[in-house]
């Protein structure tokens, strides 16, 4: 399997709209692994457990991260990498000027891959597709001339006199 990508115009300098634009490749997300799906293909590689167990683990592993980060640790968590938070914020201009509330945002989860992550490019297998917005025009172009073909034959022929 492929990863999609289509190429979308970007300026080079971001925020600067007297740079030049660039094409960038953008990857085409194909769908979302649920929990179920990822539960089953655990317990189909692992000979001692079953997608329940596996679920539990899951559920159990999430619970626990987040229990961390919020207790400010970073989580390592071997082949899969480390997890740690960022504060998201805006600036103040003295010490005193700071609060919580007010300087504050958000706090972000950031995921810091593992050596095992390390080859992806290379293992990777790319496939240029059109943007979705073309493929949204082409579906609307298709539909159309369907609709068009499917009414021409649902026509009754007018009867002769």
């Amino acid at each position: 399997m492929a990863i999609n990508y289509s190429l979308y115009p970007k300026y080079s300098r971001p925020g600067d709209k007297k740079s030049k634009k660039k094409l960038y490749a953008a990857a085409q997300c194909l769908g979302v692994c649920t929990t179920k799906q990822l539960m089953k293909l655990a317990s189909k590689r692992s000979k001692s457990c079953d997608e329940p167990l596996v679920g539990a683990v899951l559920d159990t592993v999430a619970k626990c991260v987040k229990e961390m980060l919020l207790q400010g640790m970073r989580v390592n968590m071997g082949d899969l990498g480390t997890l740690y938070c960022v504060i998201n914020g805006t600036g103040a201009d003295t010490p005193e000027d700071f609060t919580v509330a007010g300087n504050i945002r958000g706090l972000t989860v950031r995921w810091e891959p593992s050596k095992y992550f390390e080859n992806l490019h290379r293992e990777a297998k790319y496939k240029r597709v059109p943007r979705r917005s073309t493929q949204r025009r082409g579906r609307r172009k298709n539909n159309q001339e369907l609709q068009a073909k499917l009414d021409a034959s649902n026509k009754k022929p007018e009867a002769e006199e």
